[in-house]
């Protein structure tokens, strides 16, 4: 599940270098919203692999999409406060990066739980 992740940011990385100039800045924040609000979701409608792996996937073109947008936008429009603002985005990454350390816990959780069950056919132990 984690190589799904990483897997993930290759791809949109590289399709948002396709689309980029063709979308333009407010398309490329609303679609990468629209898919940071359909990872969460996916996440927590259900705990399966499959609804985990969606989360991931969606969460990570959310990064690609608007997060390195709104970084290159906002030292545009505010060129004198360029230090504050990747400061601003530096700890936003952050945070970023401890929810992705949660979700690839709560992944390997998940994958050990379905292992444990499926192992001998029963649930359980």
């Amino acid at each position: 599940m984690v190589g799904l992740y990483w897997l993930a940011v290759l791809g949109w990385t590289r399709a948002v270098k396709l689309v980029a100039n063709r979308l333009g800045t407010s398309v490329l924040i609303l679609v990468g919203a629209g898919m940071l609000v359909l990872g969460y979701a996916s996440g927590a409608v259900g705990q399966s692999l499959a609804s985990v792996g969606a989360a991931a996937i969606l969460v990570r073109r959310d990064f690609a999409f608007m997060h390195s947008t709104l970084q290159t936008w906002a030292t545009e429009v505010v060129p004198e406060s360029r230090a504050t603002m990747i400061s601003l985005f530096e700890v936003a990454e952050r945070m970023l990066d401890e929810q992705t350390e949660f979700v690839q816990h709560m992944t390997k959780a998940l994958e050990h739980a379905e292992r444990e069950n499926t192992s001998d056919g029963r649930c359980g132990r």
